[in-house]
């Protein structure tokens, strides 16, 4: 998924239903978690320049797993997130929740009616906008997106997504998909100027271009790339896909968005 807010320069969130994330989807399964290759690289602080060291306020860090099709599972938050979640979940998935439990003393996990992380039918929308909104009531409590991870041990976890505490943040957060075989679909990006954005990088990078566009739901602006390059058979080169994935970041930052991607793969 790549998610996207705009900066604090920003307004905060208006009334109703916040605006959502979204994901960019591989054609290919996460390689299972291999605890020998897996590497944090991390800067340095200068000894020179830091002189001795003084004590500082512990920064605490946390995690949402999504796992199988139907499993949301937070990790390493206070005990009072469980609620906050709970209540977002119930708010934002219409299907309702199968049961709910601990799976450790660290963790607490949701398993959903439905299939909503294989990207698939009438839920890939909705479930793009569950994510949001528990990404944002995360923020509004002091917890904020850093960075997507591979934690998992089996093929259908999704990998995690790593978030840090800090102060409370009202920022508005919006997704870019990347779905099927030739789609892009913007959802609840706040202004028209994004989504403008958004065309320029596509058209700006070739061999790309936009076979049609238009508004598909409330909320949701779909573009429908010329060939298949999300196909597994497309002509198109990796690298040019890669190629349009920097433009489209690039674009958003243009635009005042900070952008964090986490990918969660099709079952």
């Amino acid at each position: 998924m790549s998610t996207v807010t705009p900066r604090p320069t920003d307004a905060g969130h208006p009334g109703g239903r916040p605006p959502s994330l979204h994901s960019i989807i591989p054609p290919d399964p996460p390689p299972a978690y291999d605890p020998a290759s897996a590497i944090a690289y991390t800067t340095a602080l200068s000894l020179a320049a830091s002189g001795p060291s003084q004590p500082r306020a512990r920064s605490r860090h946390a995690a949402i797993l999504l796992s199988r099709s139907d499993k949301l599972r937070i990790i390493g938050f206070p005990f009072c997130f469980v609620a906050l979640v709970d209540a977002a979940v119930m708010q934002e998935w219409k299907a309702g929740i199968q049961e709910q439990k601990a799976p450790d003393r660290q963790s607490w996990e949701w398993k959903l009616n439905g299939k909503p992380w294989t990207g698939k039918g009438s839920d890939t929308i909705s479930s793009r906008r569950l994510i949001a909104h528990v990404f944002f009531i995360l923020q509004v409590n002091g917890w904020h997106l850093t960075s997507g991870a591979d934690l998992s041990s089996t093929s259908t976890d999704k990998g995690a997504i790593m978030l840090r505490s800090g102060p409370p943040s009202y920022r508005q957060i919006f997704s870019i998909v990347f779905n099927e075989d030739d789609k892009i679909r913007l959802i609840d990006a706040p202004t028209e100027a994004i989504r403008e954005a958004l065309e320029s990088a596509i058209k700006d990078t070739r061999p790309f271009g936009i076979q049609d566009s238009g508004e598909t739901e409330r909320g949701v602006y779909q573009l429908r790339l010329r060939g298949n390059p999300w196909s597994g058979v497309s002509p198109v080169p990796p690298s040019h896909k890669r190629n349009l994935t920097f433009s489209i970041l690039s674009a958003m930052e243009d635009e005042g968005c900070d952008t964090w991607v986490f990918a969660y793969s099709n079952t």
